[in-house]
């Protein structure tokens, strides 16, 4: 499925949504569901950087290798961090996909 730029405008958007559910869930004491929401929103904001790397040099990205961490979705490029900056997994969990 292709991207286009204003997939970027949805991603934006859809952190207004995932502000409210978290303070919703600080109100409802939840505090699993505020960390995921809070995972999802940070990760999402570096997955719409790499969507837009990717458009603008789409030939460039093929030999990347990605490493995702696979309890927040953390996602870097070429290796993993010593340990997740978002939730603390080290880096031996991250899921290599090239």
């Amino acid at each position: 499925m292709a991207l286009n730029p204003t997939d970027l405008f949805d991603i934006r958007s859809l952190l207004t949504d995932e502000e409210r559910m978290i303070q919703d869930a600080v109100a409802e004491n939840e505090l699993e569901a505020r960390h995921s929401l809070e995972y999802a929103m940070s990760i999402e904001m570096i997955h719409a950087k790499l969507f837009k790397k990717a458009l603008e040099d789409p030939k460039g990205q093929q030999q990347t290798a990605y490493y995702i961490c696979p309890v927040c979705g953390n996602t870097t490029e070429g290796k993993p961090p010593k340990k997740c900056p978002y939730c603390g997994v080290d880096e031996k969990e991250f899921v290599e996909v090239t």
